[in-house]
């Protein structure tokens, strides 16, 4: 439209049309009743002489853009895609400018810039200010006045008025501004006396401001949490915010939960913590959409636009000296029937649901060769790629009503990969599960623990060194050391340790005489009765209490997380309960993500010592479990290193003795715990989670049925992503919904899981064993770290892994008799991820081979190289390796020894048919033809008689390919190979997005 005066309330009246809806409205024509969505023939009859422009467009299927044009000359949306490349155009002209007056600045939108203006009014104070006829010119809303006292807001608001006299001579444009001390406040007041205007909010004036905002306005409550707050207060979202402003903190924590009380107290009162991000003047997403009407019914409707799409994503990265890490694909099925309403009246919460699905951008420089520039056949790569992630992962690709590309999680190009892990020592990396300290097992990690006997999982490092990256004569990582200061390394061998400490006495750290002796009389003044229960101890935060527990005077607490390092990629490994109530947890993985929603955040990173003074308290616990069940070591089963099941006889008032073990604990260690008291296992362990922190919870028996039936399903043991998702398909939600069914019907569902789900929702225990389940394997791997040139690197790394795996069995006394190699190979395209030195998106392998029984290095090592050498990796591509050992006495274990799962599927099996069946009379060989007493199988399919020698590649040829078989018996149907969820190559999938 040219330069303004477009702007003004005195222009003519003009909006900005993308196909027949209206974009963007200017004062003028607002004043009219033109309103942004309305459609282009609407606002004729409501504003005969408004001009309207159409946006530039992009032709299917091309990178060539046409002009904006009158809406005579609409361009025709089957065939065009809207183009804003103008505007972000205009946003930088603007953005320039703004960095001139400001060093710290955010970018907020095309439009909006969030500017951290401290140093400059420092200066300007320090020199000469008529801070009276600043306050007297001040435009504050609500009737507020701004006085000297306001001396920092007032500078400010001299600084923001140069700025935008600049922005106007410069670049034609007009700009409000919002001047306060938080970035919430400022973004509000911006609104507030527009066009072309500034607004100040004093110190004394924000409670008041805020009160004025309506719902709808705040940031973070228009989605599921301020819908669920709107209905329980009975308020709409035109309601002020007054109205949450007089709802008590505990009121608010009743309905949304401690943390999310915090920030919604915190947020209604416009006290806002977070700060400005310097340099974040840049995108963090490059998105190229197009609407699709009517909607796309096939891959061929899409490819066109697929590459229209790529080629502007294209376009706009060259220009970009940054690189993006994932390539995200957004896509919206069948339009909902309220979809346009839902639009017009700005109810995007109820607009057609748009998924996302992401994975790593792919490499747009091979066909150069240059790590500067990219191909020429770049965008048909990002179209590829898209196009397989389409087809992939999203469940009904077609209709397609809209189609989006999105680049994003972009970082700086820096030198050399050497000098990018010269760094990597200071960020740290432990890659943490997303689950907190306090969450019931997942589905995978149940498994994990009941097939590898509490086999650590792949522990990742910390502070270690990158492997062969730079010159050849860099040492690769030692695996000892990465092993050393590992927080799942730790988490996963302790159990060995704790069972050779206590086969050895109990040696080392002991718990106080004193507090052992008070917890004795503690417990014998207690009223003794023949009942016996189960308990479930859980220490809070743990390792954040550990952490901690000399840092803060008695009462004080501080919000404080435990870390993987001080880098911004480190990982919160665990967050106290403060920190957790200001919204930080492990969920949000990253320290950057932490400090920005709460920059107090006290950062304590994972040390040798801090696991070594972990693994005394846990020690001393033990001691004092061990008291409190009458001496007796068989009623205490130590769950991990911070929760213990506890077998808890004679006592007629269980909750006083769980009072006055949680009293020695604290006594001892000086970090709380929560019991939880119950008839069974699982019932105390749930009790256990609902009194945290520092509390105590039982349950008694005819209660059992009320307590499990209000929780949800995906609280529950073994209960993960995949089978919430599968429960929730039958309507299934909470325990209450599996108690009104029969086990039987859950069998025919969901197979031997169903009956473990019967009986978790009934409060029933599989097992009722104090015993620890028998280790089957013991394992070493290294994924962090690994950037090896050549093959004698990858063999060190493999020689070191095979030592720490010959450690753990020599110091468990245990031989293996089977080995597997497990290997991170990064796919093609690979990029480096978030977290610095990890494996980022890796193909999983793997190779196995039977061993002579053995844990002596030598063998250990001699079959792993022979293992590596089988798979001939790239050394280039490896980003993990790692040994797992099958232990073995020399025999096969006997039936009876299996569990009845395995011995099940054995005796229904091919294996039993194919078994060589035994002879039970003695057969004299002169009497008889030998080759009548060669043994011999039946084919389970065919029934030919077969030689044992043949028959398993016979047997397998009736699934593997459609040939006749003898006899006329019809082949079986080839069976699907179905992937597991969280299977090696899988890619985890985006939450659905409005």
């Amino acid at each position: 439209m040219g330069r303004p005066p477009w702007t003004s309330r005195d222009s003519p009246p003009a909006a900005v049309q993308q196909w027949d809806g209206l974009i963007a409205v200017n004062y003028a024509a607002r004043a009219a009743g033109v309103k942004r969505g309305m459609r282009a023939a609407d606002a004729q009859k409501a504003c005969p002489n408004i001009v309207l422009v159409h946006v530039e467009t992009i032709s299917e299927g091309t990178e060539e853009i046409s002009e904006g044009s009158h809406m005579s000359l609409a361009p025709d949306r089957r065939t065009q895609k809207a183009c804003l490349r103008r505007y972000r155009q205009a946003s930088e002209e603007v953005f320039a400018v703004v960095q001139k007056h400001a060093g710290r600045c955010e970018m907020a939108s095309i439009d909006e810039v969030y500017l951290d203006l401290s140093e400059e009014v420092a200066q300007r104070l320090s020199g000469s200010l008529d801070l009276d006829q600043l306050a007297a010119a001040a435009v504050c809303p609500n009737g507020c006045m701004a006085d000297t006292r306001d001396a920092h807001l007032l500078a400010a608001l001299d600084v923001v008025q140069r700025l935008r006299d600049d922005i106007f001579a410069e670049t034609g444009f007009t700009v409000s501004a919002g001047i306060a001390e938080s970035k919430q406040v400022a973004k509000l007041a911006s609104a507030c006396h527009k066009p072309n205007k500034q607004t100040l909010i004093p110190s004394a004036g924000v409670l008041p401001f805020m009160a004025s905002v309506k719902l709808k306005d705040l940031r973070g409550l228009g989605g599921k949490l301020g819908q669920k707050l709107r209905e329980a207060l009975q308020l709409d979202p035109e309601s002020p915010t007054a109205e949450l402003q007089k709802v008590p903190f505990a009121e608010l924590q009743r309905i949304v939960g401690d943390q999310s009380a915090s920030m919604v107290h915190r947020l209604c009162r416009g006290e806002d913590r977070e700060e400005v991000k310097p340099g974040e003047m840049k995108r963090k997403q490059y998105l190229s959409f197009k609407s699709l009407s009517p909607a796309a019914e096939s891959v061929s409707d899409l490819e066109p636009w697929l590459a229209s799409l790529a080629a502007e994503l294209v376009g706009r990265l060259r220009e970009d000296p940054r690189r993006p890490r994932s390539l995200v694909l957004y896509h919206r099925g069948r339009l909902d029937a309220d979809h346009g309403r839902n639009w017009m009246a700005g109810r995007t919460s109820e607009l057609t649901k748009t998924i996302s699905r992401s994975v790593a951008f792919p490499d747009l420089h091979l066909s150069t060769g240059s790590t500067g520039e990219m191909g020429a056949n770049a965008a048909s790569i990002i179209a590829d790629t898209a196009k397989k992630l389409l087809l992939e992962r999203v469940s009904s690709p077609f209709p397609c009503s809209r189609l989006a590309l999105g680049a994003s999680d972009f970082r700086k190009v820096e030198g050399s990969i050497a000098s990018f892990f010269a760094k990597a020592k200071v960020d740290g990396a432990e890659e943490v599960s997303g689950v907190e300290d306090d969450v019931l097992p997942t589905q995978a990690e149940t498994q994990s623990d009941a097939s590898d006997g509490g086999s650590e999982r792949a522990p990742e490092a910390t502070s270690v060194e990158a492997t062969s990256v730079g010159p050849k004569d860099r040492q690769p990582a030692n695996v000892a050391e990465f092993h050393k200061a590992s927080r799942l390394h730790f988490l996963g061998t302790w159990r060995e340790r704790f069972e050779r400490w206590r086969a050895e006495g109990g040696a080392g750290p002991r718990s106080s005489h004193d507090v052992t002796e008070s917890l004795r009389r503690d417990l014998a003044t207690l009223q003794k009765e023949p009942l016996a229960l189960w308990a479930h101890l859980d220490m809070d935060c743990f390792f954040a209490s550990v952490a901690t527990r000399d840092m803060d005077a008695p009462g004080e607490e501080v919000p404080t997380a435990v870390v993987s390092g001080l880098g911004p990629s480190s990982e919160i490994c665990s967050a106290n309960y403060a920190a957790r109530r200001a919204g930080v947890n492990t969920h949000l993985w990253f320290v950057e993500r932490a400090t920005s929603i709460l920059p107090s955040l006290r950062l304590v990173p994972i040390s040798s010592e801090l696991l070594r003074s972990v693994e005394d308290t846990w020690k001393q616990v033990y001691q004092l479990l061990v008291t409190a069940c009458h001496d007796v070591p068989d009623n205490v089963l130590m769950r991990s290193c911070d929760e213990s099941a506890l077998r808890v006889e004679g006592f007629a008032d269980p909750v006083a003795w769980a009072e006055a073990l949680r009293k020695a604990v604290f006594q001892q260690t000086g970090c709380t715990c929560s019991v939880g008291l119950g008839p069974t296992q699982l019932v105390a362990k749930l009790a256990t989670k609902a009194c945290k922190p520092n509390g105590v919870r039982r349950v008694l028996e005819d209660e059992v049925k009320k307590f499990v039936g209000e929780l949800p399903l995906k609280d529950m043991p073994q209960v993960g992503r995949a089978m919430t998702a599968k429960l929730q398909e039958r309507g299934l939600e909470t325990c209450s919904d599996l108690q009104a069914l029969e086990k039987k019907r859950l069998r025919e569902w969901f197979g031997v899981k169903g009956e473990t789900l019967w009986l978790n929702a009934q409060g029933l225990d599989q097992e009722t064993s104090l015993v620890p389940t028998q280790r089957k394997s013991v394992s070493a791997e290294m994924n962090w770290g690994i950037r090896c040139q050549d093959r004698p690197a990858a063999v060190k790394i493999l020689s070191e892994v095979a030592k720490q795996l010959c450690d753990r069995l020599s110091i468990c006394n245990l031989r293996a008799n089977h080995l597997t190699l497990k290997l991170k190979i990064a796919v093609p395209g690979w990029v480096e991820p978030i977290k610095k030195g990890g494996h980022g998106q890796c193909d999983d392998v793997s190779r196995s081979s039977s061993l002579p029984l053995t844990s002596d290095l030598q063998m250990l090592q001699r079959f792993a190289l022979q293992l590596f050498d089988s798979l001939s990796p790239d050394p280039v591509r490896l980003r993990g390796m790692g040994l797992a050992a099958r232990l073995g006495s020399g025999e096969t274990p006997s039936a009876s020894s299996r569990s009845p799962k395995k011995a099940h599927s054995e005796a229904s099996g091919i294996a039993r048919w194919l078994r060589r069946p035994e002879s039970k009379q003695a057969i004299d060989v002169d009497d008889v033809d030998l080759d009548s007493t060669r043994p011999t199988v039946t084919c389970p399919v065919c029934m030919q008689v077969l030689d044992p020698a043949s028959a398993d590649a016979h047997v397998n040829r009736h699934f593997e390919e459609p040939a006749e078989v003898p006899g006329g018996a019809e082949p079986p149907a080839k069976r699907p190979r179905l992937k597991a969820e969280g299977a090696p190559g899988s890619d985890s999938e985006c939450e659905i997005i409005a």
